[in-house]
């Protein structure tokens, strides 16, 4: 919706150099050809603003630009230079009508933006997973994490997270190209699915961020998913511009059980991320 509006923009900018084009091509020896040029220049930037600002806007310009013209035909008439004629009364119509019909336009162009921008939001408000890997986004992270605390302290359970941290993401892409920017998240991914339990949860909370939620995990149990992984994204095998090649991905893992320290999911997050700093 937003491209459309700009388009309809780029439209409006086009037509209105044209007429600055047109205006040089003008016979401005003839006072009829200018006067006539003058005012269907100006209705176009009427026509604009009533589209653009609002009907109050259109119609003040319009107002403005006709009481001038008016009172240079009036002029004239009494002077004997110029007899009022059918286009005079064409241009006195064509401003305020052009300008109300813009307006509506201009009035129902915002309308759509407005609804499709709400339904963008609620758009975001009901998404739940990342749209390059399929796995859960940050927002489903932080809810079922909160839920996963709330069941490990009533039950006594133990709850681990490990942040997986992609480094050197832009090298990646410089080595095996922007087309395969996707397709290194996929093995990532793959790779985690790998690794963890059924019962594990997995996540994409950033661009080179994943997030796995372990629950009935120790600390121990987690370190060796972390070994397990950081070996296997170490020598991958993918198949890339019609020949096998050997990808090495190096991450960081951060590894944090759930304490009596930590107070909601922000906290449990930041000491899994403290934990990233330390890894080497």
């Amino acid at each position: 919706m937003n491209r459309a509006y700009a388009r309809y923009n780029f439209i409006l900018g086009a037509i209105f150099f044209l007429m600055l084009l047109t205006g040089a091509l003008v016979d401005f020896q003839s006072e009829f050809v200018v006067g006539n040029y003058m005012m269907l220049f100006f209705l176009l930037i009427s026509s604009m603003i009533a589209l653009m600002y609002g009907r109050i806007y259109g119609m003040l310009f319009s107002m403005v630009i006709l009481l001038v013209y008016s009172a240079v035909v009036f002029y004239q008439g009494m002077l004997g230079i110029d007899t009022i004629i059918p286009l005079n009364y064409i241009w006195v119509i064509s401003y305020p009508g052009l300008g109300f019909l813009c307006s509506i336009l201009g009035e129902e162009i915002q309308d759509n933006i407005r609804s499709f921008n709400q339904c963008n939001d609620v758009k975001e408000a009901l998404v739940t997973k990342d749209e390059l890997t399929g796995l859960g986004n940050a927002k489903e992270f932080y809810q079922n994490l909160k839920v996963e605390m709330s069941l490990g302290r009533r039950h006594g359970r133990v709850i681990t997270i490990a942040l997986v941290e992609v480094q050197y993401l832009d090298e990646l892409i410089a080595i095996y190209g922007r087309t395969s920017y996707s397709r290194i998240f996929d093995l990532i991914s793959a790779v985690l699915v790998k690794c963890t339990r059924t019962e594990d949860t997995l996540y994409r909370i950033s661009e080179k961020t994943f997030a796995v939620i372990m629950p009935h995990t120790p600390q121990d149990g987690a370190d060796i998913v972390k070994e397990r992984v950081k070996g296997e994204l170490g020598e991958i095998n993918t198949f890339t511009d019609n020949r096998f090649e050997e990808m090495h991905i190096e991450v960081r893992v951060g590894v944090a059980s759930l304490d009596d320290s930590i107070k909601s999911e922000f906290e449990f997050k930041k000491k899994a991320e403290k934990e990233v700093e330390y890894d080497v």
